[in-house]
């Protein structure tokens, strides 16, 4: 099953949309790891600005190799919270939600999965059943307002401090 993604966070009042490459690229078919930051704007932004950065940074999947091995979480965590501007990685996964959007070439759509963050499982979870598909020629008004429902869906975690 091919799929390109891009994970999105809600931290701070901003969207950081990051983008992903497979963690080895000499499988076919690996998890993604983080790579960069693709876009940081404000959560008020207009849904065809957040749509375009989200379908962008889809489009990049895997032109940029990963910095850090799978198993350097302490590497991984410290990249990823100076691309968000968290100042620990526990405060940032206290404090924002998530949001994945991927192409998903075998079904011809886009994807757009909310999670729950550690409400109802003592993990991150993929809220499928609320996954919202687009064809794969929308435009990005469409999937920026898609991306924005599903964060109206997904969760901050139970310890969030506001």
């Amino acid at each position: 099953m091919q799929k390109h993604d891009v994970i999105i966070y809600e931290y701070n009042n901003r969207y950081s949309i990051i983008q992903r490459s497979k963690q080895d690229k000499r499988q076919d078919e690996c998890p993604s790891e983080n790579v960069a930051l693709a876009g940081s704007l404000p959560k008020d932004v207009a849904p065809s600005l957040l749509g375009e950065t989200v379908l962008k940074a889809i489009d990049s999947y895997g032109t940029i190799d990963p910095s850090y091995f799978a198993w350097e979480l302490k590497e991984l965590r410290k990249q990823l919270c100076s691309w968000v501007g968290a100042k620990s990685y526990t405060g940032f996964l206290k404090n924002r939600r998530l949001v994945l959007a991927q192409k998903n070439f075998d079904k011809k759509r886009i994807e757009i999965i909310p999670f729950d963050n550690f409400n109802i499982n003592k993990w991150e979870t993929m809220l499928l059943d609320d996954m919202i598909c687009l064809p794969l020629d929308s435009d990005y008004e469409k999937i920026g307002m898609a991306v924005d429902k599903a964060f109206s869906i997904a969760t901050f975690h139970p310890e969030r401090k506001i």
